[in-house]
């Protein structure tokens, strides 16, 4: 009797440890959880489990659910000001993280595991259902499920409708009769009610929306009762596709045998070849149709092409084709600007509108170095049509959390190893607010204007001087000015250090500002701090080859060497670079046999002064002498300088 009565009670202990482990408790508004998510929307060939996710409360605030690895979760709530209020830690219940929906009554999560062993008794995806205030309330669980590798190479997405659960991801499935372990998507239907799966789609070809190899998905049940997926395949189909599955949304199934699809052009290359060129980066539905945003490289090419695609509903299924649009003006040719176009973001705020967003990240030439341009944007109507692009430069990186329509604006956060920044987007512009910070306009650089001539009065230049209209352009802009006896010497030659001053002027002021202010170089000559400034400035041309350094001369030698035409190749080059993007070296081939005086090489990377000078001519910035040559070692005038340097501030202010 005792033992029995024992029994119950550890059995009873056991119950409420059990219980009191799965509820988690809130803790109060502290530190927000740092992370980094930064561009993790942007992938080459495979996506992944999308780990961030911003949703709107029952409390008029923000939740961030975020998986910090496959191990832990956080999830913080935020006042509608973006302060954190609570803040609570889930744990991964399988080995890796598949994936978060915020359903409209239930938050579900799925996790999974491996299977190489192709066992049917092996759990490899559980789904796990939690109320609003994150109390487990059970899980679903597939076994085998012609899986060894769930998640593998691909993402996950979910929709509701009926108080159905719809997962839509990729998995490696079981080995098929070529030995070999093929991967494709995957469907999984789950009853919310009793977490009971009704249906799954595991099968090589057996559902209605199957796609091999799938690298990327998304998923809407429609206002129309229908479910619609959107897959980026390499072979069956190579393509980005869209399926319809008609009058499904509800009923626990995604299969019919009225399934109808769509699809982009077929992708370059063969069947089964991961690298496909073209990224996905978002579907969804507007009052009249489907859009599809992605970027696209074609073979030959050297730069992304963001698009947008779509499909009337009325077309579809009746043999309408996509139409798309691309939003970006690189040429779809052989331009070699090797110009990297993240993968678009679509955020709509209504049936009839929303946004396409994107950032610009740089040059592939130099794979270690992207810088972040900015963020690009456009508003997009019910029927596809798309508005300017806007464009901040440098700021507001994109993340993996899909951005939500919230009171009135479009609401999105990025973590850079940081607490979150919360970014907020409607007509009148962008905003940041730091967690638990106040908000700042997002404006990025500022444009600048073209300098206006002004009129001159150095007794050396007339109104008929070639270099007149330079000189006084120059001038207006703060680069240069004259000598106290009233001349300006346009045909005065110009040391390196002079020139530094003239570039820190007009492209780097900030930056030679603080420079001439900082004590260390209180009693120096002027033009250590200057030539200290390009050293650091524009990728260090100052420190480029072809020019001597000397630090243990303070410089000097800048101060006494005369600026050759090499010289302010490098200079330019260097400068552009910072401004615009690299030209790639393949541009630049045709032009060597057009030059007189070319030093033969077996590359052009192996005398970089030519590489300069070959990238000055190409983009219009220098020309060669009548004779043909570069004449590279031909020292430049002030009246000379004055003209490059207008025609580079034209080029980067375009």
């Amino acid at each position: 009797m005792k033992n029995t009565a024992f029994q119950r009670f550890l059995s009873a202990l056991c119950a409420l440890v059990l219980t009191l482990t799965l509820v988690p408790a809130a803790r109060a508004a502290g530190t927000p959880v740092a992370s980094n998510n930064a561009r993790r929307n942007h992938y080459n060939w495979y996506a992944q489990a999308v780990a961030s996710h911003l949703v709107a409360n029952a409390s008029g605030g923000l939740t961030r659910v975020e998986a910090l690895n496959n191990k832990e979760i956080v999830v913080e709530d935020y006042s509608p000001s973006f302060a954190l209020l609570s803040q609570r830690k889930l744990s991964c219940e399988l080995a890796y993280y598949g994936g978060f929906f915020a359903g409209q009554s239930y938050n579900f999560f799925v996790f999974g595991q491996h299977n190489e062993g192709e066992s049917d008794s092996v759990e490899v995806v559980r789904v796990v259902k939690y109320d609003k205030n994150w109390n487990r309330l059970g899980h679903a669980s597939l076994y085998g499920g012609n899986t060894t590798i769930p998640f593998r190479a691909t993402s996950l997405r979910c929709a509701e409708a009926g108080g159905m659960l719809y997962i839509h991801t990729g998995h490696e499935m079981y080995a098929s009769s070529d030995g070999k372990n093929h991967q494709a998507n995957m469907n999984i239907v789950v009853r919310q009610s009793d977490m009971q799966i009704t249906e799954t789609g595991c099968r090589v070809g057996g559902y209605s929306n199957y796609v091999s190899h799938s690298f990327n998905q998304y998923i809407i049940a429609d206002s129309q009762g229908n479910i619609v997926t959107a897959n980026q395949g390499d072979a069956y189909p190579r393509a980005l596709v869209i399926h319809k599955i008609p009058g499904v949304a509800g009923s626990g199934s995604m299969t019919s045998s009225q399934t109808v699809s769509v699809q982009t052009e077929r992708f370059e290359g063969a069947n089964g070849d991961n690298q496909t060129n073209v990224c996905l980066g978002g579907l969804t539905e507007t009052s009249t149709g489907y859009l599809m945003a992605y970027t696209q490289r074609k073979t030959g090419a050297y730069s992304d092409q963001i698009k947008l695609a779509y499909i009337s509903k009325d077309s579809f299924g009746n043999g309408g084709a996509l139409q798309i649009r691309q939003l970006t003006n690189n040429p779809d040719i052989a331009s070699y600007s090797s110009k990297i176009e993240a993968n678009p973001v679509l955020a709509p705020t209504g049936p009839s509108s929303g946004w396409i967003l994107w950032n610009s990240l740089g040059s592939y030439v130099y794979p270690d170095d992207r810088p972040l341009l900015g963020l690009r944007y456009a508003a997009y109507s019910a029927d596809g049509s798309v508005g300017p692009v806007q464009k901040l430069n440098k700021v507001a990186p994109l993340s993996d959390c899909q951005p939500i329509y919230y009171n009135g604006k479009t609401v999105w956060y990025t973590t850079e190893n940081s607490a979150p920044v919360f970014y907020s987007l409607d007509a009148s512009g962008l905003t940041a607010t730091p967690a638990n910070g106040a908000p700042s306009p997002v404006t990025g650089e500022p444009e600048r204007t073209p300098a206006p001539i002004g009129s001159l009065s150095f007794t050396d230049v007339p109104a008929t001087h070639w270099a007149y209209d330079d000189i006084a352009r120059a001038v207006s802009l703060g680069a240069v000015s004259g000598y106290d006896d009233g001349s300006f010497r346009p045909g005065s030659p110009v040391t390196l250090a002079e020139f530094a001053l003239m570039l820190g002027r007009v492209f780097y002021p900030d930056e030679l500002e603080r420079f001439q202010a900082n004590p260390k170089y209180a009693g120096k000559p002027w033009y250590v701090s200057v030539c200290d400034m390009g050293d650091a400035t524009a990728y260090h041309w100052l420190n480029g080859p072809d020019t001597i350094k000397d630090r243990n001369n303070d410089f000097k030698v800048f101060h006494n060497i005369k600026l050759n035409r090499f010289h302010l190749a490098n200079a330019a080059n260097a400068v552009y670079n910072d401004y615009k993007e690299r030209v790639h070296y393949t541009e630049l081939e045709y032009l060597e046999s057009q030059i007189t005086d070319f030093v033969e090489t077996d590359s052009i990377w192996e005398s970089s002064r030519w590489q300069y000078a070959l990238t000055c001519i190409h983009i219009g910035l220098l020309s060669t002498m009548p004779d043909g040559s570069f004449s590279g070692e031909k020292l430049v005038t002030r009246a000379e300088a004055c003209a490059v340097i207008n025609r580079l501030y034209s080029m980067t202010n375009s």
